[in-house]
């Protein structure tokens, strides 16, 4: 195979892969979002069901309690330290609170109630 043919055909192989690495970094998400906004200002994906955001919602996700990387509130019924409400009074902008001061999905005391 003569050099430049294996140039063109190096190139034509790579192409896909540079378009994707520049799109994948700047694509919107296609999932619905309920209008909240992470730290860094972009929408992310909220967990309809339970008002809070979906990478933190152990409700539908169980997994997350045992991630290592997850920090759990003890005090507020084990929930993602990220979601409490009752630890950080500046979420109640983004997310729901019953009279306990937490997401109402979350609040054990509300979850007694039935």
């Amino acid at each position: 195979m003569r050099p430049a043919t294996s140039f063109v055909l190096s190139l034509i192989a790579v192409m896909p892969l540079v378009a994707v690495g520049f799109t994948g970094c700047s694509s919107k998400s296609g999932g619905s979002t309920a209008g909240g906004k992470s730290a860094s200002g972009k929408a992310e994906l909220m967990c309809r069901e339970h008002g809070v955001p979906e990478k933190f919602c152990t409700i539908c996700h169980p997994e997350i309690k045992n991630d290592p990387n997850i920090l759990l509130c003890k005090e507020h019924g084990h929930i993602p330290e990220d979601i409490c409400t009752a630890c950080h009074p500046e979420l109640k902008a983004k997310i729901k609170t019953c009279p306990h001061e937490l997401p109402p999905a979350f609040c054990p005391e509300c979850q007694k109630k039935g």
